[in-house]
């Protein structure tokens, strides 16, 4: 087997019977950078100079021979897929090899391994290896491709060498290296490599570029200044063993991956910008108070890390013209993670998330969501350790979402916002600061799913206001005061004191429905109420606006509530209401004009209520709580939910996509009667527009 430019990964594993296939190959060549997983036996393995092959950790590769021999020009480079864990090369013969780099590659078998020219990377046993002299290059190349020897001497402005730089060789540009302004230094080859990197003393701002396509490895520190342009699309790896490693940036920006691999050190001389993902896979980072800028920063292997965060400020933030998620991502276990005095901020268009599991407790500062939707995931699980997690402070400026059994110090939940702690856990809050407001509307804390609760601690004599609950248990601090709040059932150590509901009139046409001038007592009065709760009739009328039609619209990631909801006869302008997520905790009637945009809409009733579209198409509709909701028109849409309660159909004609009962604790009834409903989703040639699931809790007539 040839394996060529671009190969995939060369894999095999054990299917969900326990069978795991024996391979073999009489002749495999890797003429690329390629992953092997898996066991396999080569009678011959041939590798490349100037190419990267990784090995996965603790399986075997039974080799007959191997030819693996570089030159000055071109070093093979061997790894297994975890430092700490080494593959493991067996052969009955001698095997030899010459200019390699080698790391976690473990030689067993019989026969001896011998490894000439050799870059050591630690966690190499049962080899003898002589190492690779280490050399100093220097860039005379002007303007030039990296992987072209006679842009390389061993003297500052000297004669051309005929090798590259290696992992074990250093690299400097400086006076010499270039002779004008325009000049360019491009990375041209796959794998670049080198120990250290220099540009102190390169004259006329020149560029180091390169395709996404091709890596640059560096085994030693990173030397950038600011008067060049870096302009290279690709990835950086920094491979080493060796402590006290640097990396000054000098504000440019890393322009894809950044990953940190080996047994070293590497500690951070200025602000570190990595435009994807910065992922520290074994080592030790130190930030040293330094700021980061990141989409995605991820330590998920469990090879042992070392992570100090330091006085640092850690920006995750999602990228507008590429990813719009943007993630921190740890695994605890054989990790070290000291979080310092750090401050951990996750901002951009969506969603972001800080996700910690493994098998030890991990301890963070201040993490600030300013997404639109931001989630604390934790699974961390160990009977010994509860609360797993602590965070000294945590804030959410939008909605937001938190599992795990955590203790935070200070938490802070914005007015308006909706939020859900995860069924069956318990957060522990010292400080808790969760208060709605007459412009936002009230503020939601609910469990994750309806009829399970999650449970929440806090101080004795909190007092709240303008809150919606739902599920919510307190395990201390009972009781805690909710004023001017909504009770949403199935809580307990609350003391809830709710308001009269009003009956509210939009007013001033288009507008934010969180703009309280739009909202009157009257029909066609003046403006200046609260805004919705869930315990308010809206009314749109003819009122409501002068213009031929006009919008309502939520330019926020807030919930609009209300009680009931209705768009009267008068109604004869087209309103247009895209006010993005929606709940109704009562009765849907049009009976006017409508073009409705709002998706997806939670139904929260616990008494008898009636839907009536009239001339309005609906996205999606889901009925979580306890009440019963009775269609009294025909109805087009794409998908109606049922998670909790009662759906009555009676002689109407709907057309949908999706029909789903969902599997859950909670009865369901669906009352068909003499409806035709028409179900029509298909993707890729099949059908799934009816799902119905947890049979035993789910009543169909």
């Amino acid at each position: 087997v040839v394996a060529g430019a671009g190969a995939a990964p060369i894999r095999h594993w054990t299917d969900q019977n326990g069978f795991e296939p024996t391979v073999s190959f009489t002749r495999l060549n890797l003429l690329n950078r390629t992953l092997l997983e898996g066991s396999f036996t080569i009678d011959e393995l041939e590798l490349h100079g100037g190419q990267q092959y990784r090995f996965q950790s603790g399986e075997t590769f039974t080799l007959g021979n191997l030819i693996a021999n570089g030159d000055c020009q071109g070093t093979v480079d061997l790894s297994g897929t975890a430092a700490a864990n080494p593959a493991i090369f067996s052969a009955a013969g001698p095997i030899t090899a010459d200019y390699t780099s080698l790391r976690a590659i473990s030689a067993t078998g019989g026969g001896t391994f011998t490894a000439n020219n050799t870059i050591d990377l630690g966690n190499n046993s049962g080899w003898t290896l002589h190492d690779r002299p280490n050399e100093t290059f220097f860039w005379i190349g002007d303007n030039g491709n990296w992987n072209n020897p006679n842009n390389w001497s061993f003297s500052s402005g000297g004669p051309p060498n005929s090798c590259l730089p290696s992992l074990a060789d250093d690299v400097f540009f400086d006076g010499g290296s270039f002779a004008g302004t325009n000049r360019t230094v491009t990375i041209d080859v796959e794998n670049a490599a080198c120990r250290n990197m220099d540009w102190t003393g390169a004259n006329f701002n020149p560029t180091f570029a390169g395709s996404k396509r091709n890596r640059m490895q560096i085994g030693g520190s990173l030397t950038f200044i600011p008067s060049m342009n870096h302009t290279f699309e690709g990835s950086y790896i920094f491979s080493s063993n060796q402590p006290g490693n640097t990396i000054t940036s000098a504000r440019q920006r890393l322009n894809l991956n950044v990953t940190f691999e080996g047994g070293g050190e590497w500690i951070l001389q200025d602000s570190f910008n990595v435009y994807f993902e910065l992922n520290v896979q074994s080592g030790i980072f130190r930030t040293n108070d330094q700021p980061i800028n990141a989409n995605f920063f991820y330590s998920r292997n469990a090879d042992p890390r070392e992570i100090y965060l330091g006085d640092s400020r850690i920006t995750i933030e999602s990228r507008q013209d590429s990813f719009f998620y943007c993630e921190m991502n740890l695994r605890s276990q054989n990790l070290v993670f000291d979080a310092g005095s750090s401050i951990i901020d996750l901002q951009g268009s969506y969603g972001g998330s800080v996700v910690a599991n493994g098998e030890d407790n991990l301890v963070f500062n201040v993490i600030n969501f300013y997404v639109p939707y931001g989630s604390f995931y934790q699974s961390i699980v160990d009977p010994a350790l509860n609360p797993t997690v602590m965070v000294d402070s945590m804030a959410f400026y939008n909605t937001g979402f938190i599992s795990g059994y955590n203790e935070m110090n200070y938490l802070y939940l914005a007015p308006g916002r909706h939020y859900e702690l995860r069924t069956g856990e318990e957060l522990i809050v010292n400080e808790l600061i969760a208060n709605g407001s007459c412009e936002d509307g009230t503020t939601s804390i609910v469990s994750s799913f309806p009829d399970e609760t999650a449970s929440l601690s806090l101080p004795i004599g909190q007092i709240f206001e303008r809150l919606y609950l739902r599920d919510i248990e307190l395990t201390a601090g009972a009781p805690a005061v909710a004023n001017v709040s909504i009770d949403g059932l199935g809580n307990t150590g609350w003391q809830i004191t709710g308001e009269t509901g009003r009956t509210l009139f939009w007013v001033g046409g288009e507008g934010e429905w969180f703009d309280p001038t739009h909202w009157s007592l009257n029909s066609g009065g003046a403006g200046g109420e609260c805004i919705p709760t869930l315990i308010d009739n809206v009314i749109v009328d003819g009122n409501s606006s002068t213009a031929i039609d006009f919008s309502i619209f939520n330019n926020s990631d807030r919930y609009t509530n209300c009680y009931d909801i209705s768009w009267t006869p008068g109604l004869t302008d087209i309103n247009y209401f895209n006010v993005r997520r929606m709940r109704i905790a009562g009765s849907f009637t049009n009976e006017g004009n409508l073009n409705f945009g709002a998706s997806p809409v939670y139904y929260l009733g616990t008494a008898d209520h009636t839907i009536t579209m009239g001339n309005a198409r609906f996205f999606d509709f889901i009925f979580e709580q306890t009440g019963t909701y009775a269609f009294l028109d025909d109805f087009l849409g794409y998908g109606i939910t049922h998670q909790r309660g009662t759906v009555n159909f009676t002689d109407q004609t709907g057309d949908l996509e999706l029909l789903t009962i969902v599997s859950s604790p909670n009865p369901k009834f669906m009352n068909l009667g003499d409806a035709h409903l028409r179900l029509s989703y298909n993707y890729d040639g099949f059908t799934g527009a009816f799902s119905a699931y947890g049979a035993a809790n789910v009543t169909i007539d």
